[in-house]
C-alpha cells in the first residue's frame, strides 16, 4: 500500500516489523510470571522515560 507513495519508507517500516517479530516470539513463549515481570519492567521504563 505505501510502496507506491514512499518505497524507502515502506521498506524501513517492514524491516522494523521484522525486527519486532523476534522479541514478540520470545514473549509468546514465556510463562505468565515472566510475562508479568517483563510487562512491569516495560511500564517502569516507560514512566521514567516520560519524565525525561
Amino acid at each position: 500500500m505505501y510502496e507506491g507513495v514512499d518505497p524507502e519508507g515502506a521498506e524501513r517500516a517492514f524491516e522494523a516489523l521484522e525486527q519486532l517479530a523476534a522479541p514478540a516470539g520470545v514473549l509468546d513463549e514465556l510463562g505468565p510470571v515472566a510475562r508479568r515481570a517483563v510487562r512491569h519492567r516495560l511500564r517502569r521504563t516507560e514512566k521514567v522515560q516520560g519524565r525525561a
